[in-house]
């Protein structure tokens, strides 16, 4: 996969000159690994075309929204969304850029807007350095979303936040607790919050722990519970990974779209398209000699297939009128691993082992698609890390959420999540 080069770009940056602010920038594997330390610099320091190149820009100078608008058309979408979103603007919507995304489980459409001019100004800057961007993305967007945890992100003197299913917001971190209650995780003045659990997950560079570490100690009187990543190299690889797998909306589109000229192009895939055109022509005359060999071979395979299909599909009396016996048969495969590997049965059995020839004992079992939660009685807290590892073993996550000694035995809850929840 080519490699990446993601920059995020400071707020207020419009020209490369001596006053232009540092910028930083990665770059990473096409998975969204790190292949080098994260570097800054001014933006003409960095080498143009030598990598895809994915820009984030500053959220707090993008708005995000979830709008109920009909329709799938991509160009009527395009000309509802501003009048949908025109009073929740300060700015003129004629002034504006949007970008649509996907939509959201309750049929909403993700939408980004950003100043015109400002977008304009971004992209000019990073043109006269030779750089051209394939994606940008708001960096707030990026913030990794938890469906059990408020994710909260502290970034220098901003806090980034996002509650399950709703977008993230952009406040000024200093007090940390008090910009929570501007979003919305807290009441104001409550030392706790009651009712709901609450769980935080925070994100902050050791250097944002250390400054911020009265404030987080206060908010975590007011949580179920409080759980910090600490990120050697600050946030910019967090959000780099989550840039590459284009989890946000890509603000490069309709009249920013990206537009790459022949020339460079073929400059570029010059070599690769000699090698093209000379395997294409092997590759030819490699399939007349196969022809025969394949027409020799399809009888047999169709009665192994016909075979397979009786084996699987015995409800099926007349094989001959499936559209595809092939397609039928790993159809039929796909959901008995599904049915093993994911749900509940799958989820006990990725902790079952453990439970073989001990006297653990399964108190309460509660399921959610995705995410399992347990309550046991075990013999002491190892067993909790043997049924993390059990879990890693078959693709799950295990999480303890609890651990309380009595007579010489611990009960522990906790929450067994399917891969990538």
């Amino acid at each position: 996969m080519a490699d990446h080069i993601v920059l995020r770009i400071p707020a207020g940056l419009s020209t490369v000159d001596e006053t232009a602010p540092l910028i930083e920038w990665l770059t990473v594997d096409g998975l969204g690994q790190a292949l080098g330390p994260v570097r800054h610099g001014r933006l003409d320091e960095i080498p143009p075309g030598q990598a895809r190149l994915t820009v984030l820009a500053p959220g707090t100078e993008v708005a995000d929204a979830l709008v109920a608008v009909p329709g799938r058309n991509a160009s009527k979408l395009a000309k509802l969304v501003p009048f949908a979103l025109e009073e929740q603007l300060a700015s003129d919507v004629d002034e504006m850029h949007f970008a649509l995304g996907g939509r959201a489980p309750d049929g909403r459409l993700a939408v980004v807007a950003v100043d015109r001019r400002r977008l304009a100004g971004w992209l000019s800057a990073l043109a006269s350095c030779g750089l051209h961007p394939q994606a940008m993305f708001a960096d707030t967007a990026l913030l990794p979303d938890n469906p059990a945890h408020i994710v909260v992100m502290i970034d220098g003197d901003r806090v980034m936040v996002r509650r399950p299913t709703a977008t993230p917001v952009t406040l000024d971190a200093t007090p940390i607790d008090l910009a929570l209650e501007l979003a919305g995780v807290f009441t104001p003045g409550d030392d706790r919050t009651l009712g709901d659990e609450l769980h935080l997950l925070i994100y902050a560079s050791p250097v944002d722990w250390e400054r911020h570490q009265v404030a987080l100690e206060r908010i975590r009187t007011r949580v179920t519970t409080l759980k910090g990543q600490i990120l050697p190299d600050g946030v910019l690889p967090l959000l780099a990974s989550a840039a590459v797998r284009g989890a946000g909306v890509n603000l490069l589109q309709g009249e920013f779209l990206p537009r790459a000229t022949v020339g460079d192009g073929w400059s570029r895939y010059r070599m690769a398209a000699m090698f093209g055109a000379l395997f294409l022509v092997l590759h030819l005359g490699a399939l007349g000699v196969a022809r025969w060999q394949w027409h020799r071979e399809e009888s047999t395979l169709d009665a192994a297939l016909l075979a397979a299909g009786r084996e699987a599909l015995p409800e099926v009396h007349n094989l001959s009128r499936l559209p595809s016996v092939r397609l039928a048969v790993e159809g039929r495969m796909n959901q008995l691993r599904a049915a093993s590997a994911t749900g509940v049965v799958g989820s006990l059995a990725a902790v079952a082992a453990p439970f073989a020839g001990s006297d653990a004992i399964v108190q309460s079992v509660n399921y959610q698609p995705g995410n399992m939660q347990l309550t046991v009685d075990v013999p002491n807290s190892g067993f909790l890390e043997q049924l993390r590892q059990s879990a890693a073993s078959h693709g799950f996550k295990v999480e303890i959420e609890s651990t309380v000694p009595h007579e010489a035995r611990v009960q522990g809850r906790v929450r067994v999540l399917e891969s990538g929840i």
